[in-house]
């Protein structure tokens, strides 16, 4: 976002088809109040959508939302890694 900001198109490592899932801030709050009052201890886990947006997707919806018609650029640096969210645990333990 600092990137557009300044002008400057936004840069995505790898070939952008890596995927990430957000979630938005009112879903991780209702998740984190579930598992404060369920009756599981000792558990670990991943809050998610199960919707995956490519890096590239994310990219070009940044600039969309901040007025701006830059075309991302792409580094040949290694991509991060992740590990996937695996949805089950959560909605079996605490309910979806």
């Amino acid at each position: 976002m600092e990137r557009i900001e300044a002008g400057i198109p936004p840069l995505i490592l790898g070939d952008g088809t890596q995927t990430m899932d957000f979630v938005y801030i009112d879903d991780i709050a209702d998740a984190n109040l579930r598992a404060a009052t369920a009756a599981v201890t000792d558990v670990v886990c991943n809050v998610a959508t199960g919707v995956e947006t490519s890096l590239e997707e994310l990219a070009r919806l940044l600039v969309e939302a901040m007025g701006s018609d830059l075309e991302p650029e792409w580094s040949h640096l290694a991509p991060r890694r992740s590990p996937g969210a695996s949805l089950g645990r959560m909605g079996r333990r605490l309910g979806s």
